[in-house]
């Protein structure tokens, strides 16, 4: 009996070695195993591709819903009375050039949490503002809630080209300062 023994100990040793040792413990001959290798890395292939897939779905919609809403923003405040476009008058105008300046002052007009959000849309979605070097928004209350819109914008690729930013008075906390940090 002890002979018996060790000569299934060898035998499982050996196929051990081999690293074909099935699940229910009997040994499988290599081709069996590369066999079940080879169907493991192509169902992990498809569940990769099955993930990408998903993924790429997920980032188009919310892509497509990011527009959405920057063109629904966008047309609501064009005749909204006290917004965005009557308080920026004639910096508005810069804005909407074809080939805005490289120094955008909006400093000391009254701009609200709201109104930053249209600034970081336009930044956002108008070309020719990927240009902008220098953006004054000093002496605008809009505080941490204005400035999370604008680290919002840096933070989809605009004010790319931004070399100075000029936040005097705008009610800032450590907070919205930080999140303007990481972002830009």
């Amino acid at each position: 009996e002890g002979q018996a023994r060790r000569q299934r100990a060898l035998e499982r040793a050996h196929a051990e070695q081999l690293g074909a040792l099935g699940e229910s413990g009997v040994a499988v001959r290599p081709r069996e195993a590369e066999d079940r290798h080879a169907a493991e890395r192509r169902e992990e292939v498809l569940r990769s591709a099955a993930a990408d897939a998903a993924w790429e779905a997920h980032i188009a919609a919310a892509a497509d819903r990011l527009r959405r809403r920057d063109v629904d923003l966008l047309q609501r405040e064009e005749g909204r009375a006290g917004g965005f476009w009557e308080k920026v008058g004639q910096g508005g105008q810069a804005l909407r050039a074809s080939a805005p300046p490289a120094f955008v002052d909006l400093s000391r007009k009254g701009l609200t949490p709201r109104d930053l959000d249209v600034v970081a849309t336009l930044l956002r979605t108008l070309p020719p503002l990927a240009d902008v070097r220098a953006l004054a928004l000093s002496g605008n209350g809009f505080a941490d809630a204005g400035a999370s819109a604008l680290a919002d914008a840096g933070a989809h690729g605009a004010l790319a080209a931004l070399e100075r930013l000029f936040l005097d008075n705008v009610g800032l906390a450590d907070g919205g300062l930080g999140e303007l940090a990481a972002a830009l």
